[in-house]
């Protein structure tokens, strides 16, 4: 588990792996990004519900989805 202060530099720097992984943001409990093989980035939330892990996608990061609008 990876843990930085997201931004639209880090963000760019984020390069593909041989497999998926994740970078959670140092400033906003529970928001990350997922990095998968293929290089698509997708902004998510991990919570804890009823004592359960729960992961909820907020959308692909790029043309559709800023940074700032993932925060908000």
């Amino acid at each position: 588990m990876s843990k930085k202060k997201l931004d639209d530099k880090v963000l760019r720097g984020l390069k593909p792996g041989p497999v998926a992984y994740d970078v959670w943001d140092s400033v906003l409990k529970g928001f990350a990004i997922r990095v998968g093989t293929t290089g698509a980035k997708s902004f998510f939330v991990g919570t804890r519900i009823r004592g359960k892990y729960k992961r909820i996608t907020i959308g692909q990061y790029g043309e559709i989805l800023t940074l700032a609008e993932a925060r908000r």
